[in-house]
């Protein structure tokens, strides 16, 4: 088969290269080696290049890897790939397949609708807004606990981009996904975001009460277990953890590339899927 790519800090990229030997081939290099297609996959080394223009190619490496099907890894410690080589078992990585199933994830403000209101129609996904299932749908009567029993069962549906703040559902999506968004902004800039754009319309009383909660909890709490969760997942599908404006242009920009480039036919996701 093809070498995979192993790029990124130097002392990780280097366990990662010796995790991945009798497996398959692998190649250290530079970031900007990510790309060409004479590789089946990239894994990016993420580690110690926070806010470096550096960071934001290896994650728009990995994200457009993942688009075009091919193996794509972002691994920030040792114990993440630990977990992604005892999950190989020796075996050759899956070998290249479509991108079917895309979580975003992050605070309120953060940036997930727009995002996904970009991917979605360039990679020809069904967009899902965990926002619109559980508070703007006809049959809102219904409740909460049958709002999430009906969104649970979307995750098992075979292809989607879902966008949420809620961490007991959208991480139920980030486990059956391919490919797992983490917008990660400081909570100063997610919030000036939220400021800018007002209530964008009103919401009966309990789900005003719950959202403000949601608001309130996320960076304290709530933040923190969703970096847990998806660590705790990274080897079972593509995570990048986007933590600038910059990265999340990067990102939006190489997948939607890739996109193009592999021909997705173009997908209606103007409006939240029913």
């Amino acid at each position: 088969m093809q070498p995979i790519r192993v790029f990124g800090e130097a002392t990780l990229a280097q366990a990662i290269v010796r995790e991945l030997h009798g497996v398959c081939p692998a190649l250290l290099g530079g970031i900007d080696d990510g790309l060409e297609s004479a590789v089946s996959g990239v894994v990016f080394a993420d580690r110690g290049l926070e806010g470096t223009p550096a960071r934001a190619a290896g994650l728009a490496a990995v994200a457009s890897a993942a688009v075009a099907g091919q193996l794509a890894r972002a691994f920030s410690s040792e114990k993440e790939l630990s977990r992604w080589s005892r999950a190989l078992a020796g075996r050759l990585p899956r070998a290249k397949q479509p991108l079917r199933r895309v979580a975003i994830l992050g605070e309120s403000g953060a940036g997930k609708t727009v995002l996904a209101s970009k991917l979605a129609p360039a990679l020809g996904l069904p967009a899902i807004s965990l926002d619109h299932e559980l508070w703007w749908r006809e049959d809102r009567e219904r409740g909460w606990r049958a709002a999430r029993r009906t969104v649970m069962l979307r995750a098992e549906e075979e292809r989607w981009l879902a966008e949420g703040v809620y961490r007991g559902l959208v991480v139920a999506f980030a486990r059956r996904a391919d490919l797992a968004i983490l917008l990660d902004f400081p909570s100063s800039l997610s919030r000036k975001q939220r400021e800018s754009r007002g209530q964008g319309g009103a919401l009966p009383l309990p789900s005003r009460v719950l959202a403000a909660s949601l608001k309130a909890w996320y960076p304290l709490g709530t933040a923190r277990f969703i970096r847990r969760d998806l660590s705790s997942m990274a080897h079972g599908a593509a995570v990048v953890r986007v933590r600038t404006v910059e990265e999340r242009e990067a990102v939006t920009a190489a997948m939607i590339a890739a996109a193009h480039a592999a021909g997705h036919a173009p997908a209606d996701a103007s409006a939240p899927s029913a």
